[in-house]
């Protein structure tokens, strides 16, 4: 082995060990490509630090949707059907992909009959959240329910309340669509009051944004809540047929 290729191999070696291996890659494949091997040094420190770039920031993206908890992790906002019938408005989508929402803490509310597709839209807007390397959090409203009903200690509540404050983006989907006793609507108040301004909730029901209230037992809780998620937030409203089986 001559000194030059025991050089190489060193180096390989060393990348690896560091657990640089797209960058050892990328250096494994420029030196085996004829065509490569005229580039300067600027040029292969910049294709072997790329590829590791790259690398990492695919694998941080997929550990954020993974993270999520979404349920369909294909979902994209460039997949989202601009039909007449569904009166959606293309121009208030691509100013919520930039992402500034998420900056200002501002809310999104999806709202739409079942099947329409608010659950798709929902997670789209996460992905798109995650792609930007924010964090984001994705739960059914039964499921949050059902994870009140399990952190049933004041010591486990706050831990649970505390872990969903954390991500910028909290999505809660089939919002509202069962009724909240006492314990949980002061549950649900408390998370509300934890994000207010400080980070960006997204809502996907069936109903009418006055309706929620209607589920809460305390009238006063019902006004808070809406008032907190409703006050600045974008709407959007789905119409149509079902998109079941296309999403």
């Amino acid at each position: 082995m001559t000194a030059r290729n025991e050089l190489i191999e060193n180096v390989l070696q060393q990348m690896r060990e560091m657990r640089l291996s797209a960058m050892a890659d990328e250096l494994t494949a420029i030196l085996s490509d004829p065509m490569d091997q005229k580039i300067t040094t600027y040029e292969l420190l910049s294709r072997i630090v790329d590829a590791e770039y790259e690398d990492r920031y695919s694998t941080r993206i997929k550990s954020l949707v993974k993270h999520a908890k979404f349920t369909n992790e294909t979902a994209a906002l460039d997949a989202i059907e601009y039909s007449p019938d569904r009166e959606i408005n293309k121009n208030h989508i691509d100013q919520l992909r930039s992402n500034d929402y998420i900056q200002s803490h501002r809310n999104v509310i999806v709202g739409g009959p079942a099947g329409s597709g608010k659950s798709f839209i929902l997670q789209a807007l996460g992905i798109n959240a995650c792609n930007a390397r924010y964090h984001v959090l994705y739960f059914g409203m039964y499921d949050l329910m059902t994870e009140f009903a399990l952190h049933n200690s004041p010591e486990r509540m706050n831990k649970f309340l505390k872990k969903l404050s954390k991500p910028e983006v909290l999505i809660l989907d089939d919002f509202m669509m069962t009724n909240l006793g006492d314990e949980f609507q002061d549950y649900l108040l408390k998370l509300i009051d934890e994000r207010h301004g400080r980070g960006t909730i997204i809502i996907g029901s069936q109903l009418m944004e006055v309706e929620w209230k209607h589920k809460i037992q305390d009238p006063a809780i019902g006004e808070a809540i809406l008032d907190r998620l409703v006050h600045n937030s974008f709407h959007i409203t789905l119409k149509g047929k079902s998109m079941r089986e296309k999403y």
